[in-house]
């Protein structure tokens, strides 16, 4: 719809911009949407969202990249090791949730080793138990 002036005239785009003498340049967001120069609008922080919910991938950082005259989504994820068998498997788990025009492009990964709350506990006792073991074939 049209977008309605507050009591000053003044419209609430979302841009963060800069006066130069009578022109405005924008230079940033107030929120975490990236407005590409063909006109698209990504809301980085729902794709993340929606990226986080695969069981397999840890964290992301998304980030816009110049290609020419292109601007594409990019991400940088870490990954539960061993969850994936090749590039292909990440990349259709990536975008498996997102729309079309929501597609990350380019990505890189990082494998890490996770444990849940209950692995890390079992791990936590285990050393204890250890290390009473040791110490007391020590005495």
């Amino acid at each position: 719809g049209d977008m309605i002036p507050d009591d000053k005239g003044g419209y609430h785009t979302g841009d963060i911009g800069v006066l130069t003498g009578e022109t405005i340049e924008v230079i940033g967001r107030k929120d975490s949407v990236h407005v590409l120069k063909n006109g698209i609008k990504l809301d980085l922080a729902s794709i993340k969202k929606r990226i986080l919910t695969d069981e397999y991938i840890m964290d992301c950082k998304l980030e816009i990249e110049q290609v020419g005259e292109s601007e594409i989504l990019c991400a940088h994820l870490l990954v539960k090791k061993g969850s994936f068998s090749s590039n292909s498997d990440v990349y259709k788990r990536l975008n498996m949730a997102l729309d079309r025009f929501e597609r990350i492009k380019k990505f890189d990964y990082k494998e890490v080793w996770f444990m849940d709350v209950k692995e890390k506990i079992i791990e936590i006792i285990f050393m204890t138990i250890l290390s009473i073991i040791l110490f007391n074939l020590k005495i």
